[in-house]
């Protein structure tokens, strides 16, 4: 543990506060072990997942959504419900990078990608003007794609969102003062 009190060492790996201060009670223990040590070899062991959370990590790669993922893996519905907080951690963490390592998908990869994504164009027809001339094409920034690449940055990164929030409708009286009442405008 280089040193560190398990209290620390918890911490470092990502365990909340309560649960580093008790780690005997809330994260030690003979599954935490094992999944730790199948999360951190290095060869895959060819072992079909047994863990819940080695199903749910599986269902995740497969392109289920969270909950779909956790409720096809056997957690309970409350829990699946909220699968960030009550499921996702570091174990689930390592599982998540181990498969990645193992697909061959690094974090340079990754970002090449993303970058790709925020650089996204898309064609566009313009037409000429003129009678006989072809339309010619042209690549326009296409935001939308951006947008949800720049959503998924902030997702990864563990940013806050921005909240989109709609424009509240604004009406203004204007009344020219002095003028007959016949003369208002609106």
């Amino acid at each position: 543990m280089d040193g560190k009190t398990k209290s620390q060492a918890a911490l470092a790996a990502g365990f909340s506060k309560n649960q580093a201060r008790h780690p005997g009670r809330s994260i030690e223990g003979p599954v935490t072990e094992a999944l730790l040590h199948k999360a951190l070899t290095r060869e895959p062991s060819g072992e079909v997942a047994t863990s819940r959370y080695e199903l749910y990590v599986a269902g995740l790669m497969d392109g289920k959504t969270k909950r779909r993922a956790a409720l096809d893996a056997g957690f309970p519905a409350k829990r699946a419900d909220h699968p960030t907080t009550r499921i996702e951690g570091p174990i689930t963490e390592m599982l998540i990078r181990k498969a990645m390592a193992h697909a061959g998908i690094t974090l340079n990869i990754l970002a090449e990608k993303m970058r790709e994504g925020l650089d996204a164009v898309r064609p566009q027809v313009v037409a000429s003007g003129e009678r006989g001339k072809a339309a010619t094409v042209q690549m326009i920034a296409d935001f939308e794609t951006r947008l949800k690449y720049i959503q998924q940055l902030f997702k990864m990164m563990g940013a806050v969102e921005p909240e989109e929030r709609e424009v509240q409708e604004v009406r203004v009286n204007i009344v020219a003062v002095g003028a007959r009442e016949e003369t208002v405008v609106q």
